[in-house]
């Protein structure tokens, strides 16, 4: 179970079912409860201005939704999300383990799997993994190919550095160089 505040009055809870659950900790009442993953949660994540609400489910899938009206707004299809949050100052970024995410601008067609008909798709930002693991992606393009070997278990990524966890016990570390500051 992981908890993660909004502001001073809600919280959410991912469980070890396929929901999340909003709380007011001054009433102790559940509010809104968000329905729509396939496994259970594994984390949440509140936006900085608390209008949107992260969760990532073991089903694969990150989903953002608009707790005022409990419906899912954007979703991208992703294993292995177990780390996520928005950015600081701009609620339209979510970063998580396999990358960072423009919440704001959907499309048809996503980088990294489905669009769903009812959620609408992000667009991938930097440097990431593709969703199979054999990629670390630049903006949602293949930019490196990873031998079966040196695929992720785990990972971590921050601005231009993606580090990969093997299962053999390795540890990579790459880190690019940002190309809008070669001259």
């Amino acid at each position: 179970m992981e908890y993660q505040k909004a502001c001073s009055i809600t919280l959410a809870e991912g469980l070890d079912l396929e929901l999340v659950k909003i709380w007011d900790p001054a009433t102790g009442q559940c509010v809104p409860t968000l329905e729509g993953h396939s496994c259970s949660v594994s984390s949440v994540a509140w936006s900085p201005d608390a209008t949107r609400l992260a969760s990532a489910s073991y089903d694969k899938t990150v989903k953002i939704w608009d707790p005022a009206t409990s419906q899912c707004v954007s979703m991208v299809e992703f294993g292995g999300v177990y780390d996520l949050h928005f950015h600081e100052s701009n609620s339209n970024l979510l970063h998580t383990n396999p990358g960072t995410f423009d919440i704001r601008t959907p499309t048809i067609s996503t980088v990294l799997g489905f669009a769903s008909a009812d959620c609408s798709s992000p667009i991938a930002m930097g440097y990431g993994l593709s969703s199979n693991g054999a990629w670390i992606t630049y903006k949602g393009e293949n930019l490196l190919w990873l031998p079966p070997e040196y695929r992720p278990s785990s990972s971590a990524i921050s601005g231009t550095t993606v580090s990969i966890g093997c299962s053999s016990g390795r540890i990579l570390v790459f880190m690019f160089t940002d190309s809008s500051s070669i001259q």
